[in-house]
């Protein structure tokens, strides 16, 4: 019997992330309406996303000026060497904090960033 349920779970969670990731290829969307599209809660979201994140996917936080939505995609970084200084400022990659009400160092932030990755680069692989 449990391991018939382990299954279903399983089942339902291969089906949520199929779903997601199909809502996500055709447009940006805020996690309250993930939520209802799914029939889950915002916190079984965030799992999912975490969770598809760790399998490789690039779901992204974005700001389309009104709200913050997920999308699926990835962010060009411009080669600098190629560009200028204006172009560099133009292309969406600095700044990309700045509307994020969590950050309140950007500088900070990013040390922290470096921290953790540098901890999981040390870490065995399992």
């Amino acid at each position: 019997m449990a391991t018939t349920r382990k299954g279903l779970r399983e089942v339902r969670r291969s089906f949520l992330e199929s779903r997601l990731l199909d809502t996500l290829r055709s447009e940006s969307v805020t996690l309250t309406a993930l939520a209802a599209v799914l029939g889950v809660s915002g916190r079984t979201v965030l799992r999912l996303i975490r969770d598809l994140r760790q399998q490789g996917q690039s779901i992204l936080l974005v700001n389309d000026g009104r709200r913050q939505a997920y999308r699926l995609g990835t962010i060009e970084i411009p080669d600098v060497r190629k560009g200028t200084a204006f172009d560099l400022l133009n292309s969406g990659f600095v700044g990309m904090w700045a509307d994020r009400k969590d950050i309140r160092s950007s500088a900070e932030f990013a040390r922290q960033l470096r921290k953790r990755a540098s901890r999981r680069a040390c870490q065995p692989s399992r």
